[in-house]
């Protein structure tokens, strides 16, 4: 009954398979369009019986201010966006513009170019920034350009297999089938129909089995040929070697049915 924020409770993990009991990843360029597809996922999951702690990895970090360009109106003053994104640089941070040495200081020291650099900077202050204009054109405001926004800046930006990535991840109650509420996780991937350039992959538990089963299959594998290998020259003949082997199926299939 805690309502004054979230409450999560987790198992901790104390060895293989590590990871969230459900997740899914997102790859692709745009963090909008991932994150955007991302909030789905977690609606979803919200929604299915046995699943608690459902999480992304994107968490929103403080507010930025994001200048929108107005491109028709960018075009009747002839002002690029390269010229825009030099000003509000030169107004907020400012570039270096050569590097010296002052006296008998052993450290360089930046000559930096900015506007107001002594002045306290608002938010407010951008609207009289004063965009000059090409050729002999006055300068024109900022605002007058487009307009400004406020939106949600991540803390964090992870990178896989060189795209950006955001995982949704769960945790599935005692009772309930991790393997198919995985199923139906990727069958919802399924149905955001992804553009083209995005993908989702598999993590957490499910991902972990995977790669201990491929493991364990090329290491069973390997171990058939050394042995078959080690047979061949021990008895000298292929065809017993080769006999002798054919024991390890019917063998495998007598553990699977004690198992059973």
């Amino acid at each position: 009954d805690y309502t004054n924020g979230e409450f999560l409770v987790q198992e901790l993990s104390g060895g293989p398979p590590a990871g969230a009991d459900v997740q899914i990843k997102l790859l692709g360029e745009d963090l909008t369009i991932l994150d955007k597809n991302a909030d789905q996922l977690v609606v979803f999951l919200n929604k299915q019986p046995g699943v608690s702690n459902v999480q992304k990895s994107a968490k929103p970090g403080i507010s930025k201010l994001v200048f929108v360009p107005d491109k028709t109106k960018l075009a009747e003053e002839d002002i690029s966006i390269d010229t825009i994104g030099l000003q509000l640089r030169t107004y907020t941070q400012g570039f270096t513009l050569d590097t010296i040495k002052l006296g008998n200081e052993t450290d360089d020291q930046d000559i930096i170019l900015r506007q107001n650099a002594y002045s306290t900077q608002s938010p407010s202050d951008l609207g009289s920034i004063s965009i000059p204009g090409a050729k002999d054109k006055p300068a024109v405001p900022l605002l007058s350009l487009g307009s400004l926004k406020l939106e949600t800046n991540p803390t964090v930006i992870s990178r896989e297999k060189g795209k950006r990535t955001i995982s949704v991840s769960a945790a599935v109650a005692k009772g309930y089938s991790i393997t198919e509420t995985n199923k139906k996780l990727e069958k919802a991937a399924d149905d955001l129909h992804l553009p083209t350039g995005y993908s989702w992959a598999t993590g957490g538990v499910n991902d972990e089995n995977n790669k201990s089963v491929q493991s364990i299959l090329q290491a069973m594998i390997i171990s058939f040929l050394l042995i078959l290998i080690t047979m061949v020259v021990e008895f000298h003949s292929f065809r017993q070697a080769l006999i002798a082997m054919l024991l390890i199926p019917i063998t495998i299939a007598g553990v699977f049915y004690v198992f059973a």
